[in-house]
């Protein structure tokens, strides 16, 4: 069980909140990172200097000197040669269009208490005083990003890094396909109320699961409707059969 309320466990509380045996099981069962997950955090140490990360040369990740390699470099990040590439050119590009970010606290772990529960993170970039930055590589084109953040509750953590350190909050966002665009999106005042509303629910959600109690209390019921292209489709066959 968690002990402690994240914004990623937030969210699964949140997007699962009518199926809480969903959200339960995915809690204690967390996906492993994918390997753009594990790329975008290698992007971020390299961005802060505090790389630790180990170069495959290989073609791929099998065989004797694939196994030889991870045994010996278990403790780091390991990327191929043209993924390590790849994230060398997104690093240069922030370092040239955010030097500023370059130079900030890079991981630091958050942590404050609100009404009984222990509500923690870690922030990816921070100039204390001043700003949050949080380094997503994804597609920066407006309205995908729009969207991303919509499916992945970052309003959410928008609100929760804003709370907890009292300064605003921008995401860093790098394209991980070429020319590799960078953009700097900051949350808007109603993303922010959107992100406390989330907030407040995933608090609720929270002190359920901690006590036990969100657990699924009855069969529930729903209605399914089939779409109007499946109803347009069937209804054209009867009128043909009928003529």
């Amino acid at each position: 069980m968690k002990e402690r309320l994240s914004y990623s466990t937030g969210k699964t509380l949140i997007k699962y909140r009518d199926m809480p045996e969903v959200a339960i099981w995915k809690l204690d069962n967390p996906t492993p990172p994918t390997q753009q997950m594990i790329m975008g955090t290698a992007l971020e140490q390299m961005i802060a200097g505090a790389d630790d990360i180990a170069v495959f040369d290989g073609d791929r990740r099998a065989g004797d000197k694939w196994k030889a390699f991870s045994k010996l470099n278990k403790d780091k990040i390991i990327l191929k040669r043209s993924e390590y590439d790849t994230l060398k050119v997104e690093m240069e590009l922030v370092k040239a269009l955010a030097p500023s970010v370059c130079e900030m606290e890079y991981q630091h772990h958050f942590e404050f208490e609100d009404r009984g529960v222990n509500v923690h993170g870690f922030l990816d970039f921070w100039d204390k005083g001043s700003l949050v930055v949080d380094l997503k590589r994804s597609d920066p084109e407006p309205m995908a990003f729009a969207k991303t953040a919509a499916n992945f509750f970052y309003a959410l953590q928008a609100y929760i890094y804003h709370r907890a350190t009292g300064d605003d909050f921008a995401w860093l966002i790098v394209g991980p396909d070429e020319p590799h665009p960078v953009r700097l999106y900051l949350p808007d005042d109603q993303t922010l109320r959107i992100g406390a509303e989330m907030y407040e629910q995933a608090h609720e959600l929270f002190v359920r699961y901690q006590a036990g109690e969100f657990v699924p209390t009855k069969l529930k019921t729903e209605i399914v409707t089939s779409p109007g292209w499946l109803a347009r489709r069937f209804d054209n066959h009867q009128q043909e059969v009928a003529v």
